[in-house]
């Protein structure tokens, strides 16, 4: 009997992406995401929390509990989750192709 691969159904799109969320007393959550604009003073990419279309996507479940069991509590976050996220279009990183190209100086 011949092995087959499995694809998941409904094409490539239907990939599951993981995020954790920190909740905090109040109830309110907020996303975990890494912002490559700012860097700590080792060169390590800032580590923040925002909204869900921010979150650093995780391909899998297992990953993302990884991460989330090795981060430090505090008084604020009463917990971490892992949770599926939204499938949808990923923030694109490339500019737009609308983007007007930068100004020259004209001399």
């Amino acid at each position: 009997m011949s092995k087959e691969r499995r694809t998941p159904k409904g094409g490539a799109g239907s990939s599951q992406e993981w995020g954790i969320v920190a909740r905090f007393a109040d109830g309110s959550g907020a996303y975990y995401y890494v912002d490559e604009r700012h860097r700590d003073d080792r060169g390590n990419a800032a580590e923040r929390w925002g909204r869900e279309s921010q979150a650093h996507r995780f391909p899998s479940e297992g990953e993302a509990r990884c991460v989330a069991s090795g981060m430090q509590t505090n008084s604020a976050a009463k917990e971490y989750l892992v949770v599926r996220l939204a499938s949808g279009p990923k923030p694109s990183r490339a500019p737009s192709s609308t983007s007007r190209p930068a100004p020259t100086q004209r001399s």
